[in-house]
């Protein structure tokens, strides 16, 4: 197939410019997000976009004769290429834009920005003075990134003009900037021109999303809805800090698992804690600001101070407010409560982390759903007591989260990554996600029940390596995966002992090859009879 694509791509080249029709490809082993979302179920598929939508699939032989027939059908619906309103780097797209060019103003004012739909506002410098006046999304350049954001938050979508991702964005983008006039600044970095404020900001794919407040910033990685993204922003634009009157205070306990409260006689001494470093992480924290004249029963040891209300209990931070690193490790240390429900918002957060996850599969609208989650609660509790007596090696909170998914809103994701059939709920698993696998079953191969004990001895068994892990990936990825594993330990081997060195790569390919094979020829041929 992929000597027929690169010709096709060269016949057709000229199409880029007449008809804006591009060619490209997604290798779905490195990008196995991107393909599930597009509900990629077979190799190769071959699908036509417009505009970011899908136009259609490719469902015949993959013979050049074919290929070009359908291919000439779609050329001819396609008016002549005009550049599109996503199309951020070309700074002559439209007559005006090109009569500035060519004038030398090459930085729009808001009012004849004002004038220009569609379009992305190129910074100045003198725009930044106002936030977000003019409702408008503004393109940033390195020659005033910094004294643009030097003035208000700013959320910023770094983007490549070729990305899908990013062209499916680009008009939700132009309405949140719409939404949040006057609120929040929302700009955009192309990345192709942009390669050093990218690199700045370690963006390492596209589309990211990076909220920056005083320098700081935080990657967004919830849903990519107009909802969400504006309910993020705005929450950046106000004051994170609500009042609270000690009577609410039980109220409060039972809305929140966890939630921080400053105590002072001053309401704006939280700043002194409320950092920007802090603030970076609100979108999963609530802050609330309680009187020291109100604090007393509380029986605190500062009058002044940083409290965190999590599971019932009552922690207060001990160190200085001018230590801002100490702070924000109290915030990042207490922010999820024992039992994290899973949701849009904290999804990538949690499932992307670094930290062992024990996760219950759950039904929450089904019978027994409460006791269940009860159940997790009380083993995570158990676990977190564990720590603090010092019967756990220390730190190992901070490696572990326990948390619940409503499998039945996410039932393609449970289904794909952990073969979980709706009927089958509720169901433990203990998610590596750094390794892309998951156990689900104990040593004698009987599915984790969601019991206080039978969690903490299942949790217990997959740390000590008693279990075997089932992959998070598809056969081919898995192998492929598993064989880099062997191939770099070899190769650490080689220092010492280079003829086994060889002897061990060579074994490692020809099983490489045996399975990537095997399950090209099972896998591939069962989900989609047009891969062969």
């Amino acid at each position: 197939m992929a000597p027929l694509w690169v010709q096709l791509s060269q016949e057709y080249k000229e199409m880029a410019t007449t008809k804006d029709f591009h060619f490209a490809e997604i290798n779905c082993l490195e990008e196995e997000d991107l393909c599930d979302l597009h509900d990629i179920t077979g190799y190769p598929t071959i699908v036509l976009y417009k505009n970011g939508d899908r136009e259609a699939e490719y469902e015949e032989e993959n013979t050049h004769p074919l290929m070009t027939s359908f291919i000439n059908k779609k050329l001819a619906q396609l008016a002549p290429h005009t550049v599109s309103a996503t199309t951020h780097t070309d700074k002559e797209s439209t007559p005006k834009a090109a009569e500035q060019a060519k004038s030398g103003d090459k930085s729009p004012t808001p009012e004849n920005a004002a004038k220009s739909d569609g379009q992305p506002v190129h910074a100045a410098s003198s725009d930044a003075l106002a936030i977000n006046a003019e409702g408008r999304n503004i393109e940033l350049s390195i020659s005033s990134f910094d004294a643009m954001i030097s003035h208000g938050p700013w959320f910023i979508k770094f983007y490549a003009p070729w990305c899908g991702h990013c062209q499916h964005l680009a008009p939700v983008w132009d309405q949140l900037s719409l939404k949040l006039k006057g609120q929040v600044n929302v700009g955009s970095v192309n990345c192709d021109v942009e390669k050093g404020l990218c690199s700045r900001f370690e963006v390492r794919g596209y589309p990211t999303l990076k909220l920056v407040v005083d320098g700081v910033s935080t990657a967004f990685s919830g849903a990519r809805d107009l909802p969400t993204l504006e309910a993020f922003a705005l929450r950046a634009a106000g004051n994170p800090v609500q009042d609270l009157e000690f009577n609410a205070l039980e109220a409060t306990q039972a809305k929140h698992d966890a939630f921080f409260v400053f105590v002072s006689d001053n309401k704006d001494n939280h700043a002194a804690y409320l950092t920007a470093d802090a603030l970076c992480m609100f979108a999963v924290s609530h802050y609330y600001y309680l009187p020291a004249s109100q604090a007393a029963p509380l029986k605190l040891k500062n009058t002044s101070t940083l409290l965190v209300f999590k599971d019932g209990k009552q922690v207060e931070f001990t160190g200085s407010p001018t230590d801002k690193a100490a702070v924000r490790a109290f915030i990042e240390h207490n922010r999820h409560p024992a039992l994290v429900p899973i949701d849009d918002g904290n999804a990538q957060d949690i499932l992307n982390s670094e930290h062992l996850i024990v996760l219950g599969l759950m039904a929450p609208n089904r019978f027994g759903f409460e006791s269940d989650r009860k159940e997790l609660k009380a083993a995570a509790l158990e676990y977190r007591g564990r720590v603090d007596r010092g019967e756990v090696q220390a730190g190992s909170e901070d490696r572990v989260i326990f948390a619940w998914l409503d499998a039945t809103r996410y039932a393609d994701y449970v289904r794909r990554t952990f073969n979980v059939d709706d009927r089958a709920l509720p169901v433990l698993v203990i998610v590596n996600p750094q390794d892309d696998e998951y156990f689900d079953v104990d040593k004698n191969g009987v599915r984790f029940h969601i019991e206080r004990s039978d969690v903490l001895a299942a949790l217990d068994a997959s740390q000590t390596g008693q279990l075997h892990s089932k992959s998070m990936l598809g056969a081919v990825a898995s192998a492929i995966k598993g064989g880099v594993k062997k191939m770099a330990t070899v190769g650490a081997a080689a220092v010492s002992n280079p003829f086994l060195a060889i002897v061990g790569v060579l074994a490692v390919i020809g099983v490489l090859v045996f399975v990537i094979r095997r399950g090209g020829n099972d896998s591939y041929a069962r989900v989609d009879p047009k891969s062969d």
